[in-house]
């Protein structure tokens, strides 16, 4: 997310990061600057969870990890080229009131829609074509 002095805050989050899981729920439940900002001051994540209640009509539960480091980048690129080395599946960045993401198999940094996340075999599909 970016910060008010143009840098970049990074959190992990280390299981569930896939499109059809973690970018659906960050696409359908976080669209909200102030949303995104209060899950990026959580810190590093063990996994988020989207969860239907009775009683309330929606719960986001995220579980933190002991292990916390904040980790700001001074640009997008840099952000992106960290991620490049990493070993990381996948990528996801607000910018400009949008989510992006970016994977191993894609190239470029796209747009965060609907149709990538209902498609699970979405960055295999573009490997194979």
């Amino acid at each position: 997310m970016e910060q008010p002095n143009g840098s970049f805050r990074q959190i992990y989050c280390q299981s569930n990061s896939s499109p059809d899981i973690l970018g659906a729920i960050l696409l359908n439940h976080y669209f909200k600057k102030e949303c995104v900002f209060d899950l990026i001051s959580l810190g590093d994540l063990a996994w988020i969870k989207h969860k239907n209640q009775p009683d309330i009509v929606e719960v986001v539960v995220a579980y933190q990890r002991v292990e916390e480091e904040e980790i700001y980048y001074n640009s997008i690129d840099a952000a992106i080229s960290r991620f490049r080395g990493s070993g990381h599946a996948y990528f996801y960045v607000w910018l400009d009131g949008k989510w992006y993401y970016l994977s191993r198999w894609v190239k470029n940094l796209s747009p965060l829609t609907q149709a990538v996340c209902d498609h699970e075999d979405f960055f295999f599909d573009v490997i194979n074509n």
